[in-house]
Parts: structure tokens; C-alpha cells; sequence
């Protein structure tokens, strides 16, 4: 609980867009940005090059890059950076992903947990013998990683088994 109230203190604290972490990305993005040559091409089309001669293409209006990183962060690349800075006059952090925002950011800790008593003092219950058989435990050994399968399918397709046996017509 106090944790989540000095959150929402530090987000209530932000006297800007994007979260710290993002601003913090920008920045050390910008210096290499820098370094970088950038060659416009036709529409929102540019590429980038090193100081090794490295290209790499990146599209504005699609929010993408050839390096990914943009695309899988959601912050703009170093590439996108340099194309911002050299090109276009605008500021990076207008294109950084909704979930770096402030407003995300509050949303993300806007929920209230109540405290609770201590476990000693907790209210004992006695669950009557009829509903307990109606608890359902999925059995440990059905968690074995079947072949050709990864993890994740293995455990949706048990559960999936679990809430067809629940639901299925008898």
C-alpha cells in the first residue's frame, strides 16, 4: 500500500508528457543521433548512415525502422531521432508511445487497495464438504510439456480441457 502511494506521489511529481524512463531513452538516443548522416528519400522515406557506412531505412508515416527497435519499444530509434532532428524540426517525444505517457502512467496506479487485517485475525471459515468436490485442481502432471508443443500451448490447451469438462453437456 505504501508503495503504491509513493508511486502515485512520483507520477503526481512528473512535470512532463512522458515518464522519466522515456525522457531518459531520448536523451541518450539524441547524442547518437547526431552521428548519424541522414539521406531524404521520396515521401516519408529516409536512411540513415554510420560512421561505417551502415544504412538503415526508415519510414515516418508508418512509425517504422529497419533497425525494429521503434517498432518493438515504442520509443523512436536513434535512426528516427536523427530524422526528426535533421529533417523535420519536431520534437522525439511527440512520437513516443501512448503507454510512456503520463496519463498511462497515472492509470497505471489510479486503482485503491484497501488494507487488510492481519492473517491472525482473519475470520475462519469452514468450507462444507459438498463444495469442496466442486473445487477444481488441474492435476501436476498434466503440466508435462507434450511434444510439439511449447509451454504456453501446452498449458492453454489443459485448460482449455479443464473448461470444456466445466461446461461441457452431460
Amino acid at each position: 500500500m505504501v508503495w503504491l502511494s509513493e508511486k502515485w506521489a512520483e507520477v503526481d511529481k512528473l512535470n512532463d508528457t512522458i515518464t522519466q524512463y522515456a525522457r531518459e531513452y531520448l536523451t541518450m538516443n539524441e547524442k547518437e543521433a547526431r552521428k548519424l548522416q541522414v539521406i531524404r528519400g521520396r515521401e516519408n522515406w529516409y536512411e540513415t548512415v554510420d560512421n561505417e557506412g551502415v544504412k538503415i531505412l526508415m519510414n515516418l508515416d508508418d512509425a517504422t525502422c529497419d533497425c525494429g527497435m521503434w517498432q518493438m519499444n515504442g520509443l523512436p530509434c536513434t535512426h528516427a531521432i536523427a530524422v526528426f532532428i535533421m529533417y523535420n524540426k519536431e520534437f522525439p517525444h511527440n512520437h513516443v508511445h501512448w503507454f510512456y505517457s503520463k496519463q498511462a502512467w497515472q492509470l497505471t496506479y489510479e486503482g485503491v487497495i484497501n488494507p487488510i487485517l492481519d492473517e491472525s485475525r482473519w475470520e475462519k471459515v469452514k468450507v462444507p464438504h459438498q463444495q469442496r468436490k466442486r473445487l477444481i485442481k488441474c492435476p501436476m502432471h498434466q503440466l508435462v510439456q507434450p511434444k510439439g508443443l511449447n509451454l504456453m500451448n501446452a498449458v492453454q490447451a489443459i485448460l482449455q480441457q479443464h473448461i470444456w469438462a466445466m461446461f461441457a453437456p452431460k
